[in-house]
């Protein structure tokens, strides 16, 4: 992978170029918050349907997503992974701070890892009383349904669900269960406006960074992320995450329809 610094270098930019740049970032901003006010001008006058939290978030949705494509055509597709796990992880720490996250599933086996963690890690605990706890622990029968708050990964890249099928029939969605996943398909509309709400706030903290980074000819130090730091494999934006969600969740759908069985997504044909 080219190094986010040559791909940087490559978008230096004329004086001209660098102004419509910025000029353009701030642009979303302001079409953003414009749209924002306009909505709802229009659900008070009754001129739009639906909830004012539901097309807040799904203008939310649009918003991050020209920002990421916008910053990929510029500035180079790794530039744009960079930001959109910046993005992300902050949106992540907004709503572990509200206690807002979903939950995933563990194995019985973490569950308990987990629960001995705990005690090994208590100092008011007696280092003998500590062995006999863990060695109930052990014991406790195995049971399924442990979910703990989800961590950063699975927020982000969820999990590999198959939705039926076998071998080359199966109709997988890669990602599902992410927090995009929900925002998808959950009827939990609160979640969806939260996570519209953290996502616009985050992504507009990214442009004003970018254009401070810009301005002041720091943006060099975008070149100090590794993507080799903590990660098994190279990170996928937001983007194409979500654009992959939507192309397998169809395809489950197809699948389901053409068995004689009930679609499980039913996504809108049209727009986000």
């Amino acid at each position: 992978m080219p190094s986010i610094q040559k791909r940087y270098e490559k978008a230096t930019f004329s004086e001209e170029r660098l102004r419509h740049v910025i000029e353009t970032l701030r642009g979303f901003v302001d079409k953003f918050e414009r749209g924002n006010e306009d909505t709802f001008k229009n659900l008070r006058l009754g001129f739009v349907q639906g909830a004012f939290e539901q097309v807040v978030s799904r203008a939310s949705i649009f918003f991050y997503l020209q920002f990421e494509g916008y910053v990929g055509q510029i500035f180079g597709w790794e530039v744009a992974t960079y930001w959109s796990l910046m993005v992300a992880h902050n949106l992540y720490l907004d709503m572990q701070d509200r206690n807002e996250l979903g939950r995933m599933s563990i194995i019985d086996s973490q569950a308990k890892e987990r629960k001995m963690r705990r005690i090994l890690d208590d100092p008011e605990i007696d280092e003998a009383l500590k062995i006999v706890a863990m060695q109930k622990i052990r014991m406790e029968p195995k049971k399924k349904g442990w979910t703990v708050p989800e961590n950063f990964y699975h927020f982000y890249n969820g999990r590999v669900t198959n939705f039926g099928g076998r071998g080359r029939e199966r109709r997988e969605v890669t990602s599902y269960d992410c927090a995009l996943s929900r925002w998808l398909v959950d009827t939990d509309y609160s979640f969806k406006f939260k996570f519209g709400i953290h996502l616009a706030q985050n992504t507009e903290a990214a442009i004003m960074a970018i254009l401070d980074d810009l301005e002041t000819g720091r943006g060099k130090m975008w070149a100090d992320f590794d993507f080799d730091d903590g990660y098994t494999m190279e990170p996928v934006r937001w983007g194409e995450i979500y654009s992959n969600l939507k192309r397998e969740m169809d395809n489950v759908d197809m699948w389901l329809i053409m068995n004689g069985e009930r679609p499980r997504f039913s996504l809108p044909r049209f727009g986000i």
